[in-house]
């Protein structure tokens, strides 16, 4: 038979469900419990609940599977060929007062050099979408537990302004090279300077035309869509039960 120090020794080591197959045997000492943990046999105590039937760990849980979702969704529908160009919800149009202009600038004989730049336009937000994704998640993970809990408690769109809260900045420094190098490969700052050279020779409309960031029209536009469909997104998973595609979502938003 081992020594009684020994046997101690060894019964202290074992977890505590491993304990409860053991009899109890006179003459050893009871092992103290740790506080708040229970013991073996006890029930663990209740999760705190959001008020909606779900804990709130499971509401945040929720919360940031419907943001993963939604932002997979909304970089994959605006990164691709066509993701802007052919919607006419995100389009970007011709910037400032070229666009106000426009219609005369096309009866002067313009018209195919402003389709020539709408389009590349267009093709430089659809390059630099996909740099969205990762700083929408980087947005998600930096997410507290409160800030997780309002949103879901929040209205239809509470997630789709803390991001733009949260990554309107990031986005802006990071589409901006991207935009800015597609712009200058495709050539549409040489057309849009020849569109603005030429705008301001013809009579009564050329006085209008302002200075205007090529580059930063586009990226704020190129963000303005992205957080259109964020917003579509989160509501479409709130309000549509076939919109939520994992069992937490269907727990915390059905």
């Amino acid at each position: 038979m081992l020594p009684r120090r020994t046997l101690i020794t060894l019964l202290a080591a074992l977890p505590s469900t491993a304990l409860a197959q053991f009899p109890s045997q006179p003459g050893l000492p009871t092992i103290p419990s740790i506080p708040g943990v229970p013991g073996p046999g006890q029930p663990l105590p209740p999760a705190r609940s959001t008020g909606q039937g779900v804990t709130q760990q499971d509401a945040a849980g929720g919360l940031k599977d419907a943001l993963r979702i939604g932002t997979e969704r909304t970089v994959s529908r605006l990164g691709r060929a066509g993701g802007y160009l052919n919607d006419r919800d995100v389009r970007i149009g011709l910037p400032g007062t070229l666009g106000t202009v426009s219609q005369g600038l096309r009866a002067a004989g313009m018209g195919g050099m402003l389709d020539d730049l709408e389009q590349r336009m267009n093709r430089a937000a659809e390059t630099a979408a996909p740099q969205g994704g990762r700083i929408f998640g980087d947005a998600i993970q930096r997410m507290s537990f409160q800030d997780a809990i309002q949103i879901v408690r929040g209205p239809s769109d509470a997630a789709t302004q803390y991001f733009k809260r949260e990554t309107t900045r990031p986005l802006t420094q990071s589409f901006t090279p991207v935009v800015d190098r597609e712009l200058q490969g495709a050539g549409a700052t040489a057309v849009f300077d020849q569109v603005m050279r030429q705008g301001r020779s013809v009579p009564l409309i050329g006085n209008q035309l302002g200075d205007t960031s090529l580059t930063g029209w586009v990226v704020e536009k190129a963000l303005a869509g992205l957080f259109l469909y964020l917003g579509r997104e989160e509501a479409a998973i709130r309000q549509n039960p076939a919109q939520r595609s994992t069992d937490l979502l269907r727990k915390v938003f059905g």
